[in-house]
């Protein structure tokens, strides 16, 4: 009984960390998309007004899917053995 618990909670771990893969790359690629639909433009004292922090966000959500694959992968990698 305990082997079945044991085995559950390593399957949620991994059904979490492939949700927030999803999520993390949804978002980044939901980032750049608005950041390239965005205007920018100059206004008339010369400011340039663009929506920079989409590409910011866009890093990050490709960092944490960077981060949780690699956990994925580690986490298979043991379980083999």
């Amino acid at each position: 009984m305990n082997s079945l618990a044991k085995k559950w909670q390593e399957d949620r771990l991994l059904s979490l960390l492939k949700g927030i893969l999803f999520l993390a790359m949804i978002s980044s690629v939901i980032s750049l998309i608005l950041y390239g639909l965005s205007d920018a433009y100059v206004d008339a004292q010369g400011v340039l007004h663009e929506k920079f922090y989409l590409l910011g966000f866009s890093y990050i959500f490709v960092f944490v899917a960077i981060i949780a694959v690699i956990i994925i992968i580690f986490k298979k990698i043991l379980k083999k053995y």
